[in-house]
């Protein structure tokens, strides 16, 4: 995609050619066999000449763009190219006029334009070959440009969209109290929504290494089931719903090929329903470097500061985490996480440890046209203190064991977006009942492919 002008409008006159044209036998083209043949301006004339008697012939006016594109007039190329787009009548056509229409607007200057009709291109491609051209187009136009965007949204039903108790009594270290849990904390079904949307700008440095500035936008909605209605009156799917904005700036050095330095400083305000909730500063580094020649392994340390407007004191989390992959001869891979933290807080009652372990594994041959992939993890955060030891003199305790199965479907997606299906569940045990928690959702949400 981003060969020269007169290159690249010639590979595109070959894959039109290739295509066959759009007649129903696949015959060439006068105009096609023109170019064929390198002569533009007979190309042009007999183009034309087509136009006269049809004026959308979708071959003669993808012959133009191609035409205008090799002349440098991406002005007449793009609006030949659309035409020829909305006059075609097989995928080939439609995936050569894509083409066009996304080398002349990466020549007009317009990169986010070009991104679309590449999408379209493979939406449109006929065939695998024709389809990863489009895609690795797509790839290095992403890595030319400075400004890239991500969309991603999703829906989950779910039998605990408010990560509430199990228990109506509140129970520590096995012993029942005399405290009983009104509906609304109880868990309650129903369905979570949610929608990511991000901003990227590179402000220096190419897309391996040099600075970025990020914005990111959640937000995520609740609706309560009947079951959960009757069961809390009171409680509004509202009160559930939240917003996350997110403002990073990083800057990454290419040690070498494989071997990258990263650090950044990330913002964030959190709304829940409606008011604002809490206000967080995070500080991180990243290393990642080569483990022989099929592992890859990642070290992070990070601190994060975190103020609450519920007059709570703030917080500060430091973490440590590695990461190892393996890719193993089939393809697939293998990897292993292992994260601890430590939280301190003026409030005693904030302080814990974390440890956490989580294993993944991603399969490279598809299964019913699907990619799966599968993780398993388990972390244990320990409380010292639980409500200055007014209820147990142990604090807090809680063993969580979490995984998830997903399945995309990179075939039955569109313009570069495909569905992927998740089936996520978790169990906390704790030694204070209110945070006996179980979840089970089946999640089904759409992201970008590349």
């Amino acid at each position: 995609m981003m060969r020269g002008r007169k290159v690249a409008a010639l590979v595109l006159m070959a894959a039109l050619v290739t295509t066959g044209g759009g007649s129903a036998t696949g015959a060439q083209t006068p105009a096609e066999a023109a170019l064929a043949a390198g002569d533009v301006a007979l190309a042009a004339t007999l183009a034309k000449a087509t136009l006269k008697a049809a004026p959308e012939d979708p071959v003669a006016r993808a012959v133009l763009a191609a035409v205008s594109l090799s002349q440098g007039d991406s002005f007449s190329a793009r609006r030949d190219a659309r035409r020829s787009w909305a006059a075609a009548t097989t995928p080939e056509l439609g995936f050569v006029a894509a083409r066009l229409a996304a080398r002349a607007a990466h020549d007009d200057g317009a990169p986010l334009a070009s991104q679309f009709w590449l999408r379209r291109a493979v939406h449109m491609a006929p065939d695998p070959a024709s389809r990863q051209s489009a895609i690795n187009d797509i790839k290095a136009l992403q890595r030319e440009q400075r400004l890239s965007f991500s969309l991603e949204a999703a829906i989950s039903p779910s039998d605990n969209v408010n990560n509430g108790s199990r228990d109506r009594v509140l129970s520590i270290d096995g012993r029942p109290t005399i405290f009983v849990f009104g509906g609304s904390a109880m868990a309650l079904s129903g369905v979570e929504a949610s929608v990511a949307f991000g901003l990227r700008y590179r402000l220096a440095g190419t897309a391996d290494a040099g600075s970025v500035v990020g914005l990111r936008v959640r937000q995520r909605a609740v609706m309560l089931s009947d079951a959960a209605k009757r069961q809390a009156p009171a409680a509004r799917a509202a009160d559930y719903a939240g917003t996350s904005v997110d403002l990073t700036f990083a800057h990454t050095v290419q040690l070498d090929a494989r071997k990258a330095l990263r650090g950044g400083v990330t913002l964030t305000q959190n709304w829940l329903g409606g008011t604002p909730w809490s206000q967080q500063a995070r500080v991180d580094a990243a290393l990642a470097f080569p483990l022989g020649q099929t592992m890859q392994s990642r070290i992070s340390i990070a601190a994060d500061r975190q103020w609450r407007t519920a007059n709570l004191a703030f917080a500060t989390a430091l973490t440590l985490e590695g990461t190892v992959e393996r890719r193993l001869a089939s393809g697939d891979v293998v990897g292993l996480r292992l994260m601890a933290a430590q939280t301190l807080s003026a409030d005693r009652n904030q302080e814990n440890t974390r440890l956490g372990a989580e294993a993944r594994y991603v399969r490279e041959a598809p299964i019913a046209g699907g990619r799966l992939s599968a993780s398993l993890g388990v972390s244990a955060v320990d409380y010292p203190v639980f409500f200055g030891g007014l209820f147990s003199s142990t604090g807090r305790e809680d063993l969580t064991v979490s995984s998830s199965v997903e399945m995309a479907f990179p075939k039955m997606g569109a313009f570069g977006f495909e569905p992927v299906v998740a089936l996520q569940g978790s169990k906390t045990q704790s030694n204070i009942s209110r945070y006996d928690t179980r979840s089970l959702g089946l999640e089904v949400r759409i992201k970008s492919s590349f």
